[in-house]
């Protein structure tokens, strides 16, 4: 378990005027609070709070939130919590609740999804050490870490032949005997998995950032598609359009059976173009260009939810027994930024609870499906969320570490509370990057994990517009946007959090630290390629001076940060080609579905005006695909 250092800046910090990039122009970089003393504020007590002139910044920062980090065994005896800030995995006792075993992992392994096998034995992806980690319950011994695949997501077991399934975000599903040893199989599916269900003799995956949810045949190919309805604006959006499109759905936080079929907790995304000077929404339900729904596969029929009234950010979503109620985790809801409040709020209100028919069940109208909140702790942010067998809510928080219990006796308030950890590692950037904005979304909503959704948005005035990634060093890529409108990282955030999400204006010293966090945040790993030849022909040709591809896209960030016209009828940024592999579609407006696509003559990838590619074989574009995948 690593160990952490938390600094508290009680003056706030300006920015640095500017600094110099080794391999390209100066770029703004946000002012760091001094790390100089430990946090002296731990255990179950609450975290500090957040008034805009206290800044608190962890040494080691915590990774994006992912969410659905908590199972429960089959006899309902033990939970297993999966921390990824703290890298343990703790099991609590439910009849006492109380915690009974801490297995520390590695620094840095970020464990995720959790499942629990027929045998009594706990399986948890390392999502950042793309591997398994297999755990004996009854004893809290760690058996074994099994590789799997360089972005682990989701994992499932199988009873039927006792096997566990591991989706990966490059596209490939593992499987696995449960009692240990090496894979048996590596399928590719399809690109950016996020979780598998196994739901009876079926096996399904679903792609994160699109929201599909896909069946597989016993050899893991394909037999149906379905993904959740589009649904109408009317009603729904308090801004100015200047064109029609419906909502879409968009990125597929959770995925598990729900007894009948599949349940899905996803966002949609407004595909309509709209005035973005008159702000990204007015909050409310469905009221922002993003919001939260539950969908539900039954019997091959996709029955798609209104929006989900009070949650900003759904993470993680748990069926009730009686399959009467769900439960949404929402953790941008206890970081409120909005209306000139500059102070966070803890609440359990990132906890709602709603009738399943409601939640599940859309209108040819949609209406707004209202939650009430369980009668949990008034505290932390919370990450996972199940039901008991006897119907009571259960959450997991972060910053601090907790598990929260809703109370037995109907009379009481609140239920116990188990610490998970004596570390909080609650961190400035991470709530700002978090929180709930005005208008109803939080950073992550077209962020998740840091990322990107995948979607191109429709600017009036300004023209369609493909969100771009945070990871992989976001401050060496300034000015931002891809029109290069955004000279500084305070730019962004006033123009974009303040100006459209309808956020509180940010002090200077939340901007460092906002910043700093951001900046921190790491490409993901990149699968290998066995063919190394091929990868070093692709080198070879991407670094060629005919070929010109690195003439911009180089240094530590791979772009020179300069805004040129590449063909596509207008002068925008060149961005980062850190991660590439998992930021498809290509292009500044999405137009190349592919990374094969992008060196497609035409309009759309510019031609030989973005980078001299006309006069490549089609094997040597193979190579130059095969050498981009690595970057």
């Amino acid at each position: 378990m690593r160990t952490r250092t938390v600094a508290i800046a009680v003056a706030l910090v300006g920015l640095a005027a500017c600094a110099r990039n080794e391999d390209g122009p100066a770029r703004p970089t946000p002012g760091t609070p001094p790390i100089d003393r430990p946090r002296v504020d731990s255990g179950v007590s609450p975290p500090p709070v957040h008034d805009g002139g206290t800044i608190i910044q962890a040494a080691e920062p915590p990774p994006p939130i992912s969410g659905g980090t908590l199972a429960l065994t089959p006899d309902g005896t033990w939970l297993v919590a999966a921390d990824p800030e703290l890298d343990t995995i703790s099991i609590v006792d439910v009849e006492t609740a109380t915690l009974r075993d801490t297995i520390e992992l590695t620094d840095g392994d970020e464990p995720g999804r959790v499942v629990i096998d027929g045998a009594g034995r706990g399986h948890v992806v390392l999502r950042s050490a793309g591997a398994i980690a297999d755990v004996d319950l009854a004893s809290g011994a760690l058996i074994a870490r099994r590789p799997v695949c360089a972005v682990p997501r989701g994992i499932a077991w199988r009873a039927s032949d006792d096997s566990l399934h591991v989706a990966c975000t490059e596209g490939t599903l593992v499987s696995l005997p449960a009692s240990g040893g090496e894979p048996t199989r590596r399928v590719h599916v399809a690109d950016d998995l996020r979780d598998v269900v196994v739901d009876g003799s079926d096996l399904y995956v679903t792609t994160f950032r699109t929201a599909h949810l896909l069946r597989l045949d016993a050899a893991g190919t394909i037999v149906s598609d379905a993904a959740p309805r589009e649904i109408a604006i009317e009603g729904l959006i308090p801004m100015r359009l200047t064109a029609p499109g419906p909502f879409q759905p968009a990125v597929a936080w959770r995925a598990l059976s729900s007894g009948e079929g599949v349940m899905m907790l996803h966002q949609r995304a407004l595909s309509a173009e709209f005035v973005a000077e008159g702000g990204y929404g007015g909050g409310g339900c469905g009221g922002a260009i993003v919001h939260t729904s539950v969908s539900e596969l039954v019997a091959g029929e996709m029955r798609s939810g209104d929006p989900l009234g009070g949650v900003v950010l759904g993470v993680d979503v748990a069926l009730s027994p009686d399959g009467l109620r769900i439960a949404v985790a929402a953790p941008a809801n206890a970081y409120p930024r909005n209306g000139g409040i500059t102070t966070v709020t803890r609440s359990s209100g990132d906890v709602l609870v709603y009738s399943r028919s409601e939640a599940t069940t859309s209108s040819e109208t949609p209406t707004c499906a209202n939650g009430s909140m369980p009668r949990l702790e008034d505290v932390g942010a919370a990450i996972a969320v199940l039901f008991l067998p006897d119907g009571r809510v259960v959450a997991q928080t972060r910053a601090p570490s907790r598990v929260l219990f809703e109370a037995p006796d109907p009379d009481a308030l609140v239920g116990p509370v188990v610490a998970l950890g004596d570390e909080d590692t609650y961190d400035t950037g991470h709530m700002l990057f978090h929180a709930a904005a005005g208008g109803g979304i939080a950073c992550a909503s077209c962020h998740p994990e840091g990322g990107d959704d995948a979607r191109t948005w429709r600017f009036a005035g300004i023209g369609p517009r493909r969100t771009q990634t945070m990871r992989g060093g976001l401050l060496d890529t300034a000015p931002f946007h891809w029109d290069g409108d955004m000279r500084e990282f305070r730019d962004l955030v006033h123009g974009v959090f303040v100006g459209r999400m309808g956020g509180a204006v940010f002090e200077e010293g939340e901007i460092g630290a906002f910043g700093a966090w951001m900046d921190a945040l790491p490409a993901l790993p990149r699968p290998a390629d066995a063919d190394t030849d091929r990868v070093e022909r692709g080198r070879a040709l991407f670094h060629d001076a005919t070929v010109a591809c690195a003439t911009c896209h180089a240094g530590s960030a791979l772009t020179n940060s300069a805004t040129v016209d590449v063909g596509t009828g207008k002068a925008l940024q060149v961005p980062t080609l850190l991660g590439i592999v998992y930021r498809a579609p290509y292009m500044h407006d999405g137009c190349a579905p592919t990374l094969r696509d992008r060196f497609t003559p035409g309009a759309c990838t510019g031609g030989d005006a973005h980078g001299r590619t006309s006069h490549l074989t089609s094997a040597q574009i193979d190579d130059l695909v095969a050498y981009l995948q690595t970057l």
